[in-house]
């Protein structure tokens, strides 16, 4: 009897190891880590964002930051790294980060994403402080450590998505009745323009005890709400936001900026006298509200299938300023770039056109975790239209359409658009030819399908014909 009772009970023991073992490999199977790092510059430097900007930084509103999330499947990881900068990193710093996070952690698919604020930094030369020691380069091995630090923090994680809808700004390209267009900067009356998207999406990831970790917020709107007026570095209206959320929520709040090409909000480029930083804060706080109220209605769960799955692919497209080649065309667009010749010089402007004369490399960085989330990374400014042909022709339902991810091309107008002429449809601001924002989503959604098993490397699946029943 007492050897049963013995049996019974080491049986049970056996059981319950075997559960909690079963358990800990589930657990395990999806993990995330959050870790954050200040890549505030020194001041007294340019600023990115308006050519019409006099002076340099003359001080600090808010600490610039970078936010990396990493993500884990059992083969394979992703790094989402959140940037308080007007735009992202050269080619060779992206390789760079990409390498050294490869060998120092082992994550292979990295998304590099700037907020797109025009109170940072400047991101076109790589000259100060010094040539020696310059700022980019230097912030760019922060932005590597920091996605390590966030791999060796990781932990067993659930997942959760959101969507919520909160009216920031308006399209700044107004139609008028008999059909011409006219760029309207600010719109304090609120008068309707259009296409607009007004969805805040959301990826919330807690740990297993479901304490927030991170929360993703992508939402689709130039953080124009101070002007060239202001001298202050800052992360304007999304740093407002990240910090509120991170007070009454907790975790790390990370903000990714979506296709606001020809998105402003209502205040655009307020003036400093005119209370620039009260409407900031006053928009800031406004989305804050809702991302704060969707957040906590969020159920977040362990993947039944954890998986992810990258494509990059490097797409080449021509210049829209081929015509330019000719050093002597300088001459006749001087008048256009008057501007950025009195701030930056006129060598450093030829220098600039030499470069986007030259065809672009795009790269396009597509990726689908556990078949449920879809980050489709777009190298700069896209029109609002793409997000919205993207979410809608999307077949994964949670989709995170990312501007300024891995790369800077310039404006990618519509077609329409580039036809109507504007700021960031037809004038210096649009480098590609025309047609490749539309070729990007079309390539992004190809790239989902195969990435979910949906599209045959191969032709060769037949459908059935049609047999009445």
């Amino acid at each position: 009897m007492k050897v049963l009772i013995f049996i019974v009970v080491l049986g049970g023991v056996f059981c319950v190891a075997s559960a909690a073992r079963a358990q800990s490999a589930e657990t395990k199977s999806f993990e995330a880590g959050v870790a954050t790092v200040e890549i505030t510059p020194p001041v007294g430097y340019g600023m990115w964002g308006y050519g019409d900007r006099k002076g340099v930084s003359q001080g600090i509103r808010d600490p610039l930051m970078a936010k990396a999330l990493v993500l884990k499947s059992p083969e394979n990881s992703l790094a989402i790294v959140t940037m308080d900068l007007g735009r992202c990193f050269d080619k060779d710093l992206l390789e760079m980060i990409d390498s050294e996070v490869k060998s120092n952690c082992g994550v292979e698919n990295v998304m590099l994403v700037a907020s797109h604020t025009h109170q940072g930094p400047d991101m076109e030369a790589r000259t100060w402080p010094s040539k020696e020691h310059p700022w980019q380069d230097a912030a760019a091995r922060k932005v590597a450590g920091v996605i390590s630090e966030a791999c060796d923090e990781s932990k067993p994680a659930r997942l959760g998505y959101g969507m919520g809808y909160v009216e920031l700004g308006h399209n700044r390209r107004y139609r008028k009745p008999d059909g011409a267009v006219r760029m309207m900067w600010r719109n304090e009356t609120r008068h309707p323009t259009g296409p607009i998207d007004p969805a805040v999406t959301m990826l919330r990831v807690d740990d297993m005890d479901g304490k927030p970790l991170a929360l993703l917020v992508n939402y689709a709107c130039h953080p124009v709400v101070f002007g060239p007026d202001n001298l202050l570095l800052g992360a304007d209206y999304p740093g407002v936001m990240m910090k509120k959320v991170e007070e009454e929520f907790g975790g790390v709040c990370m903000f990714a900026q979506g296709a606001c090409g020809d998105i402003n909000p209502y205040p655009d480029k307020t003036l400093l006298y005119a209370n620039a930083e009260r409407e900031m804060v006053r928009i800031g706080r406004r989305m804050a509200e809702e991302v704060l109220r969707v957040a906590k209605t969020i159920e977040t769960s362990v993947p039944a299938e954890p998986k992810i799955a990258c494509e990059r692919e490097t797409v080449a497209f021509d210049s829209r300023w081929k015509s330019l080649a000719d050093p002597a065309a300088f001459d006749q667009i001087a008048k256009s770039f008057a501007p950025y010749v009195e701030q930056y010089g006129e060598e450093f402007i030829k220098a600039y056109i030499a470069r986007r004369v030259k065809p672009s490399e795009v790269l396009l960085t597509t990726t689908v975790v556990n078949d449920e989330y879809l980050f489709a990374g777009f190298p700069g400014e896209f029109f609002v239209d793409f997000q919205r042909d993207l979410r809608r022709r999307s077949p994964v339902k949670k989709t995170f359409f990312v501007g300024y991810c891995n790369g800077y091309y310039g404006y990618f107008p519509t077609i329409d658009a580039a036809v109507e002429g504007g700021y960031g449809a037809g004038d210096f601001t649009s480098v590609v030819e025309v047609g490749a924002g539309e070729r990007l989503v079309d390539k992004s959604l190809i790239h989902t399908y195969k990435l979910l098993g949906k599209l045959e490397p191969v032709p060769g699946s037949d459908v059935p014909d049609y047999t009445g029943d």
